[in-house]
């Protein structure tokens, strides 16, 4: 108990809350009040939906939970990193952590990986696979977030300068190639090797995000971009050798050879598919009609303070330890009423941000209408094959393992 009261000591300078009102919250930021609750509801589907499959559902559930809330943890509190901070939501763990950041982890890692066992492909290539269905969950959910206020990002870190749509490269590369390196756990250390699955879990947890750093790191010197400043070069590359590993490995897919293909229901997953599409559509409807300008986010933030102060980040790259006004290139300000049209202390971290209207909504929602099609169509194919459709790669071309 001592340890953790030493631990909340040092946020008693902020007015955090582990508990706020949902009403207040509607009134400052109300999608991300839709938003929080979505994913905690998409997470419990997916607990029930494992719960109704077998133990190794069950299994990558908890490891996306783990192995997610850590990686985020990691780069959340290592000082040479720290280059986002998530909106005050209505259940925080920490001043720095809401629950329902855990519950993405389990949204996009749980689905991705569970719907890739259905093809029976081999580990590589359901690892790839994995990866691209993983970013077709969060890329919607990125696009919104930042421009919501649902987080903030460092104003001048080189990892997340290169941006679409208000998206850090390095975010869209480091999704896919830490949903890949997940899914390769589980299927290595997990399903194949068979250990027991305590070791298997700490094994998943300790190993995805040191894994998916060296990925990115390679990824980038593939693509001659500067290490640990990832541009679309390196994204572009990713997509393209994470394809490349699907189409040379899927001739050879059979669900017989899948360890858990003894256990894939014939049937569709009809379930995983409801609820994504009713994701998209949520996620979709949020852009369509949420106005960011009404949007005002009190927390944490950058730490506000002098311009131009130097320091060297976690690749060694040069960025700002502060954010000022005279030099943010962010979409947010301090114009808003809840501002007082003061701008916040020197020096300060926890301060009032305002949402900024959109400046071409049209390609906002086309962006989210496009990512929300394709995920859908994407997870609708795939979760049509289960025992009935798994192909043979005998030299007869024999169909139809699993009758």
């Amino acid at each position: 108990m001592d340890l953790i009261k030493t631990w909340y000591s040092k946020w008693d300078h902020i007015p955090w809350k582990h508990i706020s009102s949902p009403k207040e919250q509607w009134q400052v930021l109300p999608t991300f009040l839709i938003g929080e609750y979505l994913f905690i509801f998409l997470a419990a589907l997916a607990l029930i939906h494992a719960i109704r499959q077998d133990r190794r559902h069950v299994f990558v559930w908890f490891a996306s939970f783990l192995a997610g809330s850590s990686n985020d943890i990691f780069f959340m509190y290592l000082p040479l990193v720290d280059n986002f901070w998530q909106a005050q939501a209505t259940i925080m763990l920490t001043p720095r952590l809401p629950l329902y950041i855990c519950c993405v982890y389990c949204t996009f890692m749980y689905f991705a990986t569970v719907s890739a066992w259905r093809l029976g492909l081999p580990t590589l290539a359901e690892a790839c696979l994995s990866g691209l269905m993983g970013i077709m969950i969060y890329m919607p959910y990125d696009i919104i977030g930042i421009k919501f206020l649902w987080w903030t990002w460092h104003d001048t870190d080189p990892p997340i300068s290169y941006r679409m749509l208000g998206v850090p490269v390095g975010s869209t590369l480091w999704v896919i190639t830490f949903t890949g390196t997940f899914s390769f756990l589980i299927r290595t250390v997990y399903l194949n090797w068979r250990r027991s699955e305590a070791v298997a879990m700490v094994a998943v947890c300790l190993l995805s995000t040191p894994l998916m750093m060296v990925q990115m790191a390679l990824l980038q010197l593939i693509s001659w971009d500067r290490q640990g400043v990832p541009t679309l070069s390196s994204l572009m590359v990713g997509v393209g050798l994470y394809l490349v590993a699907i189409a040379r490995q899927s001739p050879r897919r059979s669900l017989l050879k899948h360890p858990c293909g003894p256990f894939i229901r014939a049937a569709p997953d009809f379930s995983i598919n409801l609820a994504l599409c009713c994701y998209y559509a949520a996620l979709f409807c949020i852009m369509f009609f949420g106005r960011p300008e009404d949007h005002v986010s009190d927390g944490i933030h950058q730490t506000y303070g002098p311009c131009r102060v130097e320091q060297k980040d976690f690749s060694g790259q040069v960025r700002h330890r502060y954010v000022c006004e005279r030099d943010m290139d962010e979409d947010w300000d301090f114009s808003c009423p809840a501002a007082k049209g003061e701008l916040p202390a020197d020096y300060s971290d926890w301060y009032v941000v305002c949402g900024r209207a959109h400046r071409n909504r049209p390609l906002w929602v086309a962006a989210l209408a496009f990512y929300a099609l394709l995920g859908s169509f994407t997870y609708s194919r795939i979760l049509r094959f289960g025992k009935r459709r798994s192909y043979s790669t005998s030299p007869t071309g024999s169909r139809l393992h699993g009758e």
